[in-house]
């Protein structure tokens, strides 16, 4: 079977590795010149980490990873916290897999060092992809000048995805009312009032914040999500924050360097699958980042459907079993994405009895909720 991959993010990097694995030659193309993640850092729950094992990832990644032990949750107005709940050697015992911190660029280069590796993944960087043409027996489409063909083509290629458009007739992603505003910094450049060791988040009247360590405990990375605001400024507002986080979010040390990242999503309920074209992560389903499973949620589609490729049955039939499969776990994952971002930003009113129930609720039973999450197993 002839196998070519649209994209050579996260995703697409997994996939194209997974199926490799399993004995298939593929095709792996790339619009950008060179492979340079954006962003900044991605949180591997358990259910990620545990495909990234399987694939043998896992001595290349522990030079770069930080494993926090625990996850923190706090009162951004007043700077206290509401609950901390357990990771490190509690999650791996619990899950049989870690819970990882990491930045993005670092993970891509893993991945794309493994698929170098393996002579079956042919990679075409500079190899944009605007179009393709079905037909009764296999997909045609241009890159660099020229034609190519396969029986299968992969739209791994994001949140403006080249091959959803083509699939579900030009669906294009849906604006969110909220950006995210994002920055790495040194961790020597942090106040000492701010716990470097860990994920820890702090919820505020209609805005939180994120921040945890990467590059093995060197850079801190913080995301904070507020409201689209009409008028252009140069960080995030944040109004009624504790003072230490306000002057801290307003230092020289972070005023020039945020970037706006406007949430975009895509409809988990499109098709994902049609004929000779299939999508995994961002291109079927980008989520707001407030499960902090975007990532994982793509690593899952790569393992899953590179196991249904590898197995009995027919194409469509095996296409039709990874939508069957993985959309309803999507939709639950952005389902609570949208609702934690309801939950982390309520108005001061009501914000007291969330605080309240966080604060009466062991650290357990509250990461216990996750465990048909984490728990998961491609």
């Amino acid at each position: 079977m002839r196998i070519a991959v649209i994209g050579a993010g996260i995703s697409g990097l997994t996939f194209a590795l997974s199926l490799a694995r399993k004995g298939f030659e593929l095709d792996l193309f790339e619009r950008a010149e060179t492979l340079e993640e954006v962003g900044a850092g991605i949180q591997l729950s358990p259910n990620a980490s545990r495909v990234l094992l399987a694939l043998g990832l896992g001595e290349e990644l522990s030079k770069c990873i930080v494993a926090p032990d625990k996850l923190q949750i706090g009162n951004g107005q007043r700077l206290n916290l509401l609950a901390t709940l357990p990771l490190g050697d509690w999650a791996r015992a619990r899950y049989g897999a870690p819970y990882w911190l990491v930045h993005r660029a670092d993970l891509q280069d893993i991945l794309l060092k493994a698929v170098r590796r393996e002579t079956a993944i042919h990679l075409h960087l500079g190899a944009g992809v605007d179009a393709f043409s079905e037909q009764d027996r296999d997909v045609t489409f241009q890159a660099v000048g020229e034609k190519h063909h396969a029986d299968l083509i992969v739209g791994a290629d994001g949140l403006r995805s080249v091959v959803r458009r083509q699939l579900v007739s030009g669906a294009e992603p849906s604006p969110s009312t909220h950006v995210a505003w994002r920055v790495s910094i040194d961790i020597s450049a942090t106040p000492g009032w701010l716990d470097t060791s860990c994920t820890t988040l702090w919820m505020g009247p209609g805005w939180h914040v994120v921040h945890y360590p990467i590059r093995r405990g060197e850079r801190l990375n913080i995301v904070a999500i507020e409201p689209q605001r009409a008028t252009g400024s140069a960080g995030p507002k944040l109004p009624h924050a504790a003072p230490e986080i306000a002057t801290f979010f307003a230092s020289q040390a972070l005023r020039e360097k945020w970037l706006p990242w406007p949430l975009q999503t895509v409809d988990p309920n499109l098709a994902w699958a049609k004929n000779r074209a299939v999508l995994l992560g961002d291109a079927a389903h980008a989520m707001l980042p407030t499960a902090a499973q975007g990532g994982a949620m793509g690593i899952e589609d790569a393992a899953v459907l590179s196991a249904e490729i590898a197995g009995d049955g027919s194409l469509p039939g095996k296409l039709a079993r990874y939508e069957l499969t993985r959309k309803p776990r999507v939709r639950k994952v952005v389902s609570m994405a949208e609702s934690n971002l309801q939950i982390y930003t309520m108005p001061s009113l009501v914000a007291g009895l969330r605080n309240t129930a966080l604060l009466a609720l062991p650290g357990e039973v509250l990461m216990r909720r996750q465990d048909w999450l984490y728990s998961f197993t491609a």
